[in-house]
């Protein structure tokens, strides 16, 4: 039997809905089959992105590095990797996804990425399973101490020092040093950062044995 997951991401706005809506639909051997990257109508176009106001004015996530953030977006749109699409289009998209492989839904702090799809209109109830891939990535990898070793090493630490488990940092522990970092655009992220992750934990997980070590 065929088994499909379907990874989502989003980016948002300053008041907390999407802005970047990406999902990408891969089988369990991790083989990407059907994609979804739009910029939310009345969201993007209308609202401020999401930064943090404690930032350093050079931080990607900085109130200064806005105008290049919706700049790089408004590229994306004028060569084609980007459309502007309704709430009504992003679900519709969802429900055929849905009905027409029953997928597993998954995304790198799902919590996050469902309440920032709640607060859109954005329906993500049409998936009968799901789990959060950065809890299980999380339970996986802290038993690996090279990873840990790695991280420390790379500068992949959290606040306290200790190492961390980013999409960014996982993904560079598989995919090698040399892959960009993150372009924290929605797309993106899902298909080239986080389904790496998936990918690898497939091949050592089946589909009950991932769900259950998510709920341990």
């Amino acid at each position: 039997m065929k088994h499909y997951y379907l990874i989502v991401d989003t980016e948002t706005t300053k008041n907390r809905t999407v802005a970047d809506f990406g999902a990408v639909l891969c089988d369990k051997q991790g083989r990407a089959y059907v994609g979804c990257k739009v910029l939310v109508s009345n969201h993007f176009d209308k609202m401020e992105l999401w930064f943090n106001p404690q930032a350093d004015s050079d931080d990607f996530w900085s109130y200064d590095n806005l105008p290049t953030r919706r700049t790089y977006y408004r590229e994306m749109m004028e060569n084609g990797q980007r459309s502007l699409a309704s709430i009504h289009y992003i679900n519709n998209w969802l429900n055929k996804i849905a009905g027409t492989y029953d997928p597993i839904l998954t995304a790198y702090n799902l919590p996050f990425d469902r309440g920032a799809c709640r607060n859109t209109g954005i329906d993500l109830s049409v998936f009968s399973d799901d789990f959060c891939l950065y809890k299980a990535a999380r339970r996986h990898w802290k038993n690996v101490p090279q990873y840990a070793e790695w991280a420390l090493r790379k500068g992949y630490v959290t606040a306290t020092g200790n190492a961390q488990y980013s999409a960014d940092s996982i993904s560079h522990w598989i995919l090698g040093e040399n892959v960009p970092p993150e372009p924290h655009t929605a797309f993106e992220d899902a298909h080239e950062y986080e389904r790496p992750i998936l990918k690898s934990m497939l091949k050592r997980y089946n589909r009950k044995s991932l769900l259950e070590l998510v709920d341990a």
